[in-house]
């Protein structure tokens, strides 16, 4: 098991899902999964919603400042990236609303625009209604 999931629903809708399965966390895997998301989002023709499903794991504090700080202010800060339309983030981890929140609210992470939802349904009836 890698991990990780992406599916990509290119050309036909700007969305790509990544989906942290058991064993997200370790090193090798993330150095795989960056290279893989880095590929997508610098080779989109145009802005893709990024949905981060992470239903499927336990996060706590450390790894989500970990998170935060890598991706929404650190070298890898792709979630600024241009070719992000949209950060969404599924997830029923009241926690991990709560910080997503506080991110959003946040100069010291860019003020990311991270969007909340409970399932991989209702995150495609958003981007798909959104356009």
């Amino acid at each position: 098991m890698s991990g990780y999931t992406y599916e990509d629903f290119r050309p036909h809708e700007p969305i790509v899902i990544y989906t942290a399965l058991e064993g997200w966390s370790d090193p090798e895997t993330f150095a795989d999964s960056d290279a893989e998301g880095n590929a997508i989002i610098l080779a989109a023709e145009q802005p893709i919603y990024w949905m981060l499903d992470i239903s499927g794991i336990s996060l706590d504090i450390a790894n989500m400042i970990m998170l935060a700080n890598e991706y929404g202010r650190g070298r890898k800060s792709m979630w600024h990236h241009p070719n992000i339309r949209q950060l969404c983030i599924i997830t029923q981890d009241d926690l991990v609303v709560q910080m997503a929140s506080g991110v959003n609210t946040s100069e010291v992470f860019g003020n990311l625009n991270i969007k909340v939802f409970t399932s991989r349904e209702e995150a495609l009836v958003f981007a798909r209604a959104a356009g």
